[in-house]
């Protein structure tokens, strides 16, 4: 399903509102999943955060011009948004095997850390092929392994400032803003409030 609203948008086979229904629809599709099946919600999740740096890749969806950056970002934004209320709920619903759940909530956790480092940095390295976008270290080099280094010092708002943004790379800068958005909630909000629920599920047993 995730993978004909990419091609949806990529082919512009539809209009705009068509996807924007679609891609609403499987959200709530996802995430009626979750509620009835614990293994099932865990396994679709799992594989869709896999598949996402894959699918920006192969079906070059990243931003070809400024006009799509708003729709990209969009995407990408409410498909992390769909991860992170899925694993809220897989949480809230953990009262039996607790510790399996616990753990299976710990590797979705880690997977979601790693598709939001992998996503962001392609987004990166592709732009740094763009005059003015992208990012630049001391070197004037970008690799893929500063584009990742790049992703995490921002996800982790270390901002070390050896590698930073072009001057004039507003698409760049777009990007940043909402890694960092997503970084916060899964970090400060996300995990403490799983913890929380688990926690509650043990001291019941």
């Amino acid at each position: 399903m995730f993978l004909i609203g990419f091609f949806l948008i990529k082919y512009n086979i539809e209009p705009l509102y068509i996807q924007i229904i679609w891609f609403i629809g499987f959200g709530g599709v996802f995430l009626t999943i979750s509620f009835i099946s614990f293994c099932a919600g865990f396994l679709i999740n799992v594989l869709l955060l896999l598949l996402l740096p894959f699918i920006l890749t192969q079906t070059n969806l990243i931003f070809i011009d400024p006009s799509s950056t708003s729709t990209t970002l969009s995407i990408i934004s409410y498909f992390f948004l769909i991860a992170i209320i899925d694993l809220l709920i897989m949480a809230y619903h953990i009262s039996n095997r607790v510790f399996w759940r616990t753990l299976f909530l710990f590797i979705q956790y880690l997977v979601l850390l790693s598709s939001i480092l992998i996503t962001f940095a392609i987004l990166y390295a592709y732009l740094g092929n763009i005059s003015n976008e992208g990012i630049k270290s001391s070197d004037q080099i970008i690799q893929n392994w500063d584009a990742l280094y790049f992703s995490a010092t921002t996800f982790f708002t270390i901002g070390l400032g050896d590698i930073t943004p072009h001057s004039y790379s507003t698409i760049t800068k777009s990007i940043i803003i909402v890694q960092a958005v997503i970084s916060h909630l899964v970090t400060t909000i996300l995990w403490p409030i799983i913890i929380i629920f688990a926690s509650k599920s043990f001291s019941q047993k």
